[in-house]
């Protein structure tokens, strides 16, 4: 049976208060067991009932009832201390296990980031290079209507010499003429 820490500690409130240590009688070579603060309280002791040198007497074993209480309770006691001790190394094996799957997202995390950074600065150059084309395509669209719109060769030669210096010039880096 497992005891709860209320059942434990109300066993050690009513108890004799530790440390407790077993011994033997120096007299009686009978069992002792001494706590308290001063380790003079006997917490269990055993007699014979007709006295020391008596042959075939009743064996006597003296203890208080919180005493005797928590001395029953001892193999419960050292069950649920092995059992939560196996609980604890389970929970700090799950803790690794945990402390790992975090690095392992937080990695992944850091990867995504540098993802997103590196397709924010694309999307921005393709940006940046679509308004270019937008710009040339204006211009062109511009120096065909004035070629189109000119009544005589002469006209046209000039807007096509303009058209394709301004041409060059934007595709070059420049503003046009």
């Amino acid at each position: 049976m497992t005891i709860t820490d209320a059942e434990a500690a109300e066993l050690l409130a009513q108890a004799t208060p530790g440390p407790w240590v077993a011994r033997r009688g120096t007299r009686t070579d009978g069992l002792f067991i001494d706590g308290g603060e001063n380790a003079y309280d006997e917490v269990l002791s055993t007699s014979v009932d007709c006295g020391h040198y008596c042959q075939g007497g009743t064996a006597v074993i003296e203890a208080t009832a919180p005493d005797a209480a928590l001395i029953a309770a001892a193999p419960d006691l050292a069950a649920t201390v092995v059992e939560l001790s196996a609980h604890r190394d389970r929970l700090a094996e799950d803790l690794t296990l945990a402390n790992g799957v975090i690095a392992e997202l937080e990695a992944e995390r850091s990867a995504l980031c540098a993802t997103a950074t590196a397709g924010i600065l694309a999307c921005e150059k393709l940006a940046a290079l679509r308004e270019a084309i937008d710009k040339v395509q204006a211009n062109d669209d511009q120096l065909l209507a004035e070629v189109r719109g000119s009544q005589d060769s002469w006209d046209a030669g000039i807007a096509f010499d303009a058209w394709e210096k301004r041409r060059k010039a934007l595709t070059q880096g420049g503003e046009g003429p």
